[in-house]
């Protein structure tokens, strides 16, 4: 039943989001009043926990699609032209849902940590040819009720942290493990001291601003899933020792149609732009949820009898 509770909580609940984006002139602590552009895709479809990548010359957005149709989420991929991004692509689809595609290079090869929770699993996919061919590589951690996991080098090391759901999707604390590059073999480094749903979760790399490390934490204060960011400053990242910095609500963004959203929970850049996603409440989407979700219990169900 534990899948269950998980989609559950993850598609019924009136929600959708949507990906803004937008030249990067410094920061969002920095720049609040640069506007974003929201990433148009087709109906039936909504995005989430955009990462934008730059390598080969081209300039990738990975970001979970959503599918109303099959209920689920599944990697997507838009390239950017300057100006804008192209309908996605599916590279990755599994049978369950899969959200937050963190990409990152580690001995001139291109990964990607999606997402698994509903299996309980942290897995690693490789990149064949850049940036719409991945392959499943191994299962680096069983029994673990991961979400959100992030990649960071330190001193030519590569290290994953993980937040660590507590019975809940907003309440989190992080675990950090040390990656070796060549056995793909995971060893726990530290857990951190706090479980809150107070920013804990990861939501998005880390990343510098002006000398400080910066670590985006979603911010779900009362089971109230995606409300803002907030950011911490990383003192020591493999102490997982930090201190909330700043809030980022949707108030504080230059948006259009601003008034229709309602929530922020993911922030990522690299060296030409920044991407965030949007809470959007709709409740004229509560019925086709639910029905979605009831399709899925039955077959979920009919799955157990055979």
């Amino acid at each position: 039943m534990s899948k269950i509770n998980y989609y559950w909580q993850r598609t019924a609940r009136n929600m959708s989001w949507m990906i803004a984006y937008r030249d990067r002139s410094s920061d969002i602590l920095f720049d609040k009043g640069t506007k974003f552009e929201l990433l148009k895709l087709q109906s039936g479809l909504w995005g989430a926990d955009p990462f934008v990548f730059s390598f080969e010359n081209k300039t990738v957005l990975f970001f979970e699609l959503f599918i109303e149709e099959i209920n689920k989420g599944v990697i997507g991929v838009s390239e950017y032209d300057g100006s804008g991004f192209s309908q996605p692509k599916i590279v990755i689809e599994e049978p369950y849902h899969l959200s937050f595609p963190c990409v990152f290079e580690m001995n001139d090869i291109l990964y990607m940590i999606p997402e698994s929770g509903s299996q309980h699993n942290i897995v690693l996919y490789e990149c064949e040819s850049y940036p719409y061919k991945w392959v499943r590589k191994k299962v680096l951690l069983e029994h673990f009720d991961s979400s959100d996991t992030i990649v960071f080098h330190k001193e030519g090391k590569t290290y994953l942290l993980a937040s660590q759901l507590v019975n809940s999707t907003c309440i989190a604390k992080n675990v950090l493990f040390e990656l070796d590059p060549n056995s793909l073999e995971l060893s726990k480094i530290k857990e951190g001291g706090t479980c809150s749903d107070d920013g804990i979760r990861n939501a998005g790399l880390l990343f510098s601003h002006n000398g400080k490390l910066i670590r985006p934490g979603q911010n779900c204060p009362d089971g109230e899933y995606g409300k803002s960011t907030i950011f911490w400053e990383v003192f020591n990242p493999l102490e997982i020792q930090e201190e909330q910095l700043c809030e980022l609500t949707v108030d504080m963004l230059n948006i259009d149609l601003k008034n229709k959203f309602s929530g922020v929970h993911t922030y990522n850049q690299c060296d030409a732009l920044e991407v965030i996603d949007l809470r959007i409440v709709q409740k004229n989407l509560l019925y086709k949820r639910l029905f979605l979700f009831v399709n899925f219990v039955i077959s979920f169900l009919k799955s157990k009898l055979r």
